[in-house]
């Protein structure tokens, strides 16, 4: 996967007579990145400077001064293949866009889920980058990351105890439900999401952790401290 957002829109805007003009510059700012990803990023975009403009990130600006940052969350992974979700300190632009080298779905989704206006992978093609920036709602209706504190602060959970398990904010979510005797309606309703995609992570977090039936399920919770936040 290259690229995720939370609505995608056309780059271009209709005119009158059925003619498209260009969407006006964007002004985006890649924070906290090395000097060598933003040279060159900025020699990249030289051909699109009439639709991207870089804003040098050793300039102190105000967040309302940039449309997009480009901040990559999932920098590295740690020991064992486990990614931990950054966040920037405070608001850098008006959206953030994850900005990362690693695009498995849990990690596009924790990022979605965290106040990112979308996600996209350092491999995309230059040409392919700009568009999905432009792409972009004009206005984030979600949460701007860094503020405030979201509820899970990890793409991935290590339960106590169980150095080897590693189970996405979802899946840990809904055991935790499963473990709290709620019932199936219940807990998609308490998670907004849909009776299918809540089966999809029961059945992950069972074949995770070994079991084969919810009152196995609930049995390695209770031994394993796991409860539901409620």
């Amino acid at each position: 996967m290259t690229i995720m957002t939370k609505h995608l829109e056309a780059p271009h805007h209709q005119v009158e007579g059925g003619a498209t003009q260009d969407a006006p510059g964007l002004r985006i700012v890649v924070p906290a990145e090395s000097e060598l990803i933003v040279h060159g990023l900025e020699e990249s975009l030289r051909p699109y400077s009439s639709r991207v403009q870089l804003l040098d990130p050793e300039e102190p600006t105000d967040a309302a001064d940039a449309d997009i940052a480009l901040f990559d969350c999932f920098s590295d992974a740690e020991p064992g293949g486990v990614f931990t979700g950054r966040l920037p300190p405070h608001r850098l632009a008006r959206r953030t866009v994850a900005y990362s080298w690693h695009t498995q779905q849990p990690l596009v989704e924790w990022a979605l889920e965290n106040g990112f206006a979308g996600y996209v992978s350092k491999a995309l093609p230059i040409r392919d980058l700009v568009s999905a920036l432009e792409a972009l709602p004009s206005e984030d209706d979600g949460p701007e990351p860094g503020s405030p504190a979201p509820r899970h602060c990890e793409a991935t959970v290590r339960l106590g105890g169980t150095d080897d398990i590693h189970l996405t904010p979802r899946e840990a979510e809904a055991l935790a439900l499963v473990c709290s005797g709620r019932t199936n309606h219940e807990i998609a309703t308490h998670m907004h999401i849909s009776p299918n995609s809540l089966k999809s992570y029961i059945r992950a977090a069972y074949r995770k952790i070994g079991a084969t039936t919810r009152s196995q399920a609930v049995l390695w919770g209770i031994r394993h401290g796991l409860r539901a936040e409620v």
